[in-house]
């Protein structure tokens, strides 16, 4: 008997390691998700908009009650699988203990962009397009469709896009400015 309870458990070990190393993936280009613990990040810390996209509302709904809380940084998580990221940093470890990046993780995360590299001047671009985007769509409640960038500038840590807002559903028309600074995301009307 002590045998099949040996097995058993040893296939349940395996089958549990199995389930939890495939709970985190990415499901798009600058995207990691966690099935186990229900969130989804992009380059600038857990997203609202990526978690009900990939993951539900149920999955937004709950991480939308944890970000309300101020003290909570999501911009620094730990994945279900150990893996623990720094969107400040541009960084992915395979642990928060680890001091070497995950060069997979890192560059599914941040692209060229990443802690190891420079990355590219248009990437950079790009990303920052994409992130005001995402920022803007997830606080305002708008379709990214309606969210158009032009002149983006980026100096190191510091980034600024230029943003028309053109929607019918909600009525907005509207410019400003989206700008990064050291990973955290802002935008101002301009009037």
């Amino acid at each position: 008997m002590k045998i099949n309870t040996v097995a058993v458990t040893a296939l349940l070990i395996g089958a549990t390691s199995l389930l939890s190393a495939s709970s985190v993936y990415s499901p798009s280009k600058g995207v990691i998700c966690d099935k186990k613990s229900k969130f989804c990040t992009d380059s600038y810390g857990i997203s609202l908009a990526l978690t009900k996209e990939y993951l539900g509302a149920k999955a937004e709904r709950r991480w939308s009650k944890i970000l309300s809380d101020n003290s909570f940084d999501s911009t620094s998580f730990t994945l279900s699988n150990g893996l623990s990221c720094n969107t400040k940093q541009k960084v992915c470890k395979k642990s928060k203990w680890d001091d070497n990046a995950d060069p997979h993780w890192t560059k599914v995360l941040f692209g060229s962009s990443a802690h190891s590299s420079g990355g590219s001047n248009s990437e950079a671009k790009r990303l920052a397009a994409t992130d005001c985007k995402n920022y803007i769509s997830e606080k305002f409640d708008l379709k990214k469709s309606t969210i158009h960038t032009s002149k983006i500038n980026v100096r190191h840590a510091n980034t600024s896009v230029h943003i028309s807002i053109n929607s019918r559903h909600p009525l907005v028309e509207e410019s400003g400015i989206c700008k990064i600074i050291d990973g955290d995301v802002s935008y101002k009307a301009s009037y």
